[in-house]
């Protein structure tokens, strides 16, 4: 049984082309609730049972520790390192997926969207887009802005808001 964000995060996956699948802000804790997704495990999981790259990246060392234990408690492979987002997907070329979930500033968001090495076609999700402090879109409204509505699709789980974009 996956969580509803975790839901979303395979839906897309599923969309994306061949290639690396990328997390930017692992998973913080060791259960799963409605607002914690539990994404690192899942994300891992499906990219093994499809032979895809995983590489989750965090910039909190104590996050990318929870993250490793939850993935060898679990027998799966996965890359889970400690960086900050915008330099993270510059490590890694022609990414087919990427999530987005690490600080709730728009402009962090922003600069990880904008030097992502994006593979043609390739899926984009930014977490926690709804209306909260970090602006109309939270911490996806610089990018949303940027694009443009008409670019963006939008994903409700529970009370948060996931948004899509389609490199």
């Amino acid at each position: 049984m996956t969580t509803r964000k975790a839901d979303v995060l395979l839906k897309w996956l599923a969309k994306a082309p061949p290639g690396p699948v990328v997390e930017l802000g692992c998973t913080r804790y060791d259960y799963e609730s409605e607002s914690e997704g539990f994404s690192t495990f899942y994300l891992a999981k499906q990219c093994a049972s499809e032979g895809r790259e995983f590489r989750s990246f965090d910039i909190n060392p104590s996050h990318v520790r929870n993250a490793r234990k939850i993935l060898s408690d679990h027998g799966l492979v996965g890359t889970v390192q400690a960086l900050p987002g915008d330099h993270a997907v510059k490590l890694v070329p022609a990414i087919a997926f990427l999530y987005l979930d690490t600080s709730d500033n728009a402009g962090d968001t922003m600069h990880q969207y904008l030097n992502a090495n994006m593979a043609p076609g390739g899926i984009i999700v930014i977490d926690d887009c709804h209306s909260y402090g970090a602006g109309q879109f939270g911490k996806g409204t610089k990018v949303i802005e940027f694009l443009g509505l008409d670019k963006i699709r939008f994903e409700k789980t529970g009370d948060f808001i996931m948004a899509v974009i389609q490199a």
